[in-house]
């Protein structure tokens, strides 16, 4: 009942959730070149070297058991560094997300108006260096610590789970063919999926919460 008298929010929250999503992708996991001609010259290589050195200390995900070399423990500062390290990069992709999808939804609020000056919006303005902001803020943290407790304790426990089930099948004769591990391993991976979702929903729903409780979204008066 409400997506109608609200799908100008509608319409600017899904936009600015893509492309938040895949700009971030983009930045996270970018390609390098690591050609000859990218290389830096040996006087620059010396800050590099450091920068590149006190990132390797740092863990993707301040929940992760070993850092990428495969046997170096986190210390407890560097997972804690694993919060702060994303949080630059997720605020300007999520400004850069809000300013593209609620000021795109703004110019297409101005051409509907312009050419259907009889339509009347249900819906107040909504400022969009403000929504900017917002997004930017909510991205740096609460989406930087959904994604660091969905990808660092809850996916591996599922794996976890599964995984001694699969051994379980395996000692009692219940999961010993191929065919029956995969069928484990679709039950994992729809499960993650599931909980992928859910995650996402869940960020959705404190995104629009918080931009009522900010007055950020609100219906004409």
């Amino acid at each position: 009942d409400r997506i109608i008298p609200e799908i100008d929010f509608v319409f600017a929250g899904i936009l600015t959730a893509v492309i938040g999503k895949y700009f971030s992708m983009w930045r996270v996991a970018k390609t390098i070149d690591t050609s000859e001609n990218n290389i830096p010259a040996d006087k620059e290589g010396g800050g590099s070297q450091k920068k590149s050195n006190w990132r390797e200390n740092v863990p993707t995900n301040a929940f992760q058991r070993t850092l990428l070399d495969g046997h170096t423990r986190p210390t407890l500062s560097s997972r804690f560094l694993a919060f702060l390290v994303p949080i630059p990069q997720l605020f300007r992709a999520g400004v850069m997300a809000s300013t593209v999808g609620y000021g795109l939804t703004s110019a297409l609020i101005s051409l509907r108006t312009m050419f259907l000056p009889s339509y009347v919006a249900q819906t107040s303005p909504v400022s969009v260096p403000l929504a900017a902001l917002y997004t930017g803020v909510f991205m740096a943290f609460v989406s930087n610590i959904r994604y660091q407790l969905l990808q660092g304790l809850v996916e591996p426990f599922i794996d976890l789970l599964f995984d001694k089930l699969a051994r379980m099948g395996e000692i009692d004769g219940i999961a010993g063919s191929i065919a029956r591990w995969r069928i484990w391993k679709s039950i994992k991976a729809s499960i993650i999926v599931g909980v992928r979702w859910c995650n996402g929903l869940l960020g959705s729903w404190i995104a629009i919460a918080g931009m009522r409780a900010l007055k950020l979204q609100k219906l004409a008066s």
